[in-house]
């Protein structure tokens, strides 16, 4: 069970995804409450019924939403998708799960003018944990299967390719000069011994092979402009918005949860591929 719990798990990072979750949540707890009134829910006037237990649905759904974007939005480096895992998912859900208890909480305090007590306060949050903890953990634990499956079966299909690429490409044997912003701030180095460059902060770090060791070179300058002094030699690849890898350089594709990593040989060393370009990468392999 605890290996489970560090099993990497994607963080959702589309709008249009946050704000259909958001609604679809907010919409079936209130399309739930009014087909089965619990909590006392059955003893509102059938006048006012609709409106009042709408208003639970609304509740749940600004939670979501100022979790979804204001929480993720001002606390990135936690939401760091390198670092989270199936535990991390697991208490922001419960986490989740606790506000929208104190919004409802909250409503109902409003709406049937009740006054603020430790015991309604608690009383929420226990039935709010009690009606979702099970069926939260049964979604995470099947999504991350699904997930799982998915990835390594399409990953084992993208290692053949890179086999298939890597015999069919000319190995760039070409020198290339990479500058960055400072004077003197350059490194030339045959192509195909460079690895990977990623980003870090206002530098671009360049790994590449010197005499059969990983070494490593900090330009002052962006990936973009890193990517214009690659642009004649293809063999680089953008597979993430802070990673260029060298295919030639990439031995096979792990899959995860999350998605494809690229392993090279060098150091066994796992690049991740940002999931919005995991099509793209298998019609760049497929060519």
């Amino acid at each position: 069970m605890l290996r489970y719990f560090r099993q990497p798990y994607p963080v959702s990072d589309k709008s249009s995804l946050k704000w259909l979750t958001a609604f679809g949540i907010g919409l079936f707890v209130a399309v739930l409450l009014y087909l089965f009134r619990p909590f006392g829910l059955s003893t509102i006037h059938p006048a006012n019924a609709l409106v009042v237990i709408s208003g639970y649905g609304l509740a749940t759904f600004l939670c979501l939403f100022l979790n979804f974007f204001l929480v993720q939005d001002l606390f990135p480096g936690i939401f760091d998708e390198e670092k989270w895992t199936v535990s991390h998912q697991f208490f922001y859900t419960l986490w989740i799960v606790l506000t929208i208890g104190v919004g409802n909480a909250l409503y109902t305090i409003m709406i049937f003018q009740q006054p603020f007590t430790l015991f309604t306060f608690l009383y929420f949050q226990a039935i709010t944990v009690a009606v979702t903890v099970l069926p939260v953990s049964f979604i995470l634990l099947l999504n991350q299967n699904r997930l799982l499956r998915r990835n390594q079966k399409m990953a084992l299909k993208l290692s053949g390719r890179i086999r298939r690429y890597k015999k069919m490409e000319a190995v760039d044997r070409k020198l290339v000069t990479l500058s960055g912003a400072n004077t003197g701030d350059t490194l030339t180095v045959p192509s195909k011994d460079i690895l990977f460059l990623n980003a870090a902060d206002n530098y671009v770090e360049v790994s590449y092979l010197q005499e059969n060791q990983i070494s490593r070179k900090l330009l002052r300058t962006t990936l973009k402009a890193i990517r214009l002094q690659l642009k004649d030699h293809t063999s680089f690849y953008r597979c993430h918005r802070s990673w260029i890898v060298n295919l030639d350089q990439v031995v096979s594709v792990n899959g995860n949860a999350q998605g494809y990593r690229l392993k090279l040989d060098a150091g066994d060393i796992l690049i991740p591929v940002s999931r919005s370009l995991n099509a793209e990468l298998d019609s760049r392999l497929a060519k």
